[in-house]
């Protein structure tokens, strides 16, 4: 399935659902539904990512940064990778690109 890492049988992306979890469920710091809507998906389908029961494609994610403005999001998928430097204009951010 390619999803999963050696060994410890966790998903690639078991830190960013960790992190979507608190952010959008434990403390409700971001409404679904309003982000949902914002990124122009279905409540359900960004449910889905949250949840973990989906991964989130790269184009989503970064929607949803462009939204949410939480680069949080970003620092989880490059922290396995230090050669990788990820920046953004915050003019970038705001038009969404």
């Amino acid at each position: 399935m390619g999803r999963e890492r050696e060994g410890a049988g966790q998903r690639w992306d078991d830190a960013l659902v960790g992190v979507l979890k608190y952010l959008f469920i434990s403390t409700r710091k971001y409404d679904i539904d309003e982000v949902a809507r914002k990124m122009g998906m279905e409540y359900d389908d960004l449910y889905a990512f949250v949840s973990g029961r989906r991964t989130m494609p790269a184009p989503a994610l970064f929607k949803l940064v462009s939204v949410t403005h939480e680069m949080l999001f970003m620092d989880i998928i490059a922290k396995d990778y230090p050669e990788i430097s990820i920046r953004w204009k915050k003019s970038e951010i705001e038009e969404g690109r």
